[in-house]
């Protein structure tokens, strides 16, 4: 299975290496008015706030990200949801070799810092991006980890999406691991 390995991650880093960068500050947009975000602000800093102790000392048999599903899978969307699981799913059947993500898919790293903080809500459509700042040693980074979307559904907050840089989004990762998943192997 090496050389399936090797292939689905050859693909995908030619997909996004063929990319245009994703501006990943929110900068350039306009921000929401404060007492618009506020509530937003609050539902993704709570999340960080409980995810990143538990991707640092990691979810024991299981990643951070796969506890995150299962025990607040109500955060995420249905879609997002049903793709995180699947990926999941494919997993736990090959133990031993990498058949999906492979790295946090809420933070955009293998290497989780302490603490996390949202940094600008820009409104965009009927959702809302929000950047992700780590913190390392009491500075925050230059540019967001991650950029979080969130929709409101039936008046509550849900994780829709994660966007990382160049053009790449946490649903679009899986949906090619999924299509690389089903085709025959050599």
């Amino acid at each position: 299975m090496p050389m399936f390995r090797s292939a689905v991650f050859g693909r995908i880093a030619l997909a996004y290496g063929m990319g245009i960068a994703l501006p990943i500050s929110l900068s350039a947009q306009p921000a929401r008015p404060v007492a618009a975000t506020s509530n937003i602000e609050s539902f993704v800093q709570n999340f960080y706030n409980w995810y990143a102790p538990m991707a640092i000392r990691g979810g024991g048999d299981q990643s951070a990200w796969e506890v995150a599903i299962k025990k607040k899978g109500s955060l995420f969307t249905p879609q997002l949801l049903k793709a995180l699981k699947a990926d999941s799913d494919a997993q736990a059947k090959t133990p031993g070799e990498i058949v999906g993500i492979d790295f946090d898919p809420f933070l955009s790293s293998q290497d989780p810092v302490k603490r996390y903080v949202v940094g600008k809500v820009v409104q965009d459509g009927d959702k809302y991006l929000i950047e992700i700042f780590g913190v390392q040693p009491g500075k925050m980074k230059e540019r967001p980890d991650v950029i979080a979307e969130v929709t409101a559904l039936e008046g509550k907050f849900q994780f829709s999406n994660f966007n990382y840089q160049k053009n790449r989004d946490l649903l679009d990762v899986l949906k090619k691991l999924a299509a690389d998943r089903a085709r025959p192997q050599k």
